[in-house]
């Protein structure tokens, strides 16, 4: 009991401290734009301050690192582990909320990478987040080696879930489980295999 008492004091600890440091930031920038405001005159204060607010509020800057840091704060890191290495694919997520696949960003992985990446991290954050069903879209990109690992994976997860819909062009994929909803998608709409 202790034990438990001792790492609840410590999640709550960082999560005050994650809420706090973010708070600062958001306080520090309303007082740079109320200095831009008052510095009406001062055209290197204002300068100055703008540089601020568009530093801090910056993709890269340190108000997004922080709601990105605690939105992955939410992500079951011991299933994505598991699940990057049933699909054998490296995944890296990085403070500022980029996504590695190996060594290349997500824009210049290939599509099949992408995608099983995609369905590890997505599997990750809907068990973490209680979410009962799983979407998989463009299977369909997916062939030989990379289409055996996406179906094992998809296998051995289809347990941890009420449903599993999986959406693409092209015809029905054979080595789904049976529990599996396929779905074609046709000019905009969704069919039923």
């Amino acid at each position: 009991i202790i034990e438990t008492h001792a790492e609840a004091a410590k999640a709550f600890d960082k999560n005050f401290k994650d809420r706090a440091r973010l708070t600062k930031l958001v306080t520090t920038t309303e007082q740079d734009i109320a200095s831009i405001q008052t510095n009406a005159g001062n055209a290197k204060s204002r300068w100055d301050s703008w540089n601020k607010v568009v530093g801090v509020l910056s993709p890269d800057g340190p108000v997004a690192a922080a709601v990105l840091e605690r939105a992955a704060s939410g992500i079951d890191r011991e299933r994505l582990k598991w699940a990057s290495a049933t699909l054998r694919v490296e995944i890296i997520l990085g403070n500022d909320g980029s996504v590695t696949i190996g060594s290349r960003a997500t824009n210049v992985s290939s599509k099949a990478q992408n995608l099983l990446a995609g369905l590890a991290l997505q599997d990750a954050l809907c068990l973490a987040g209680g979410v009962p069903f799983l979407l998989v879209d463009e299977l369909d990109v997916l062939h030989g080696d990379n289409l055996a690992r996406g179906l094992k994976f998809l296998g051995e997860i289809a347990g941890d879930y009420e449903a599993v819909l999986a959406a693409y062009t092209g015809g029905k994929i054979a080595g789904l489980p049976g529990t599996f909803a396929q779905y074609a998608c046709e000019a905009g709409r969704l069919r039923l295999f």
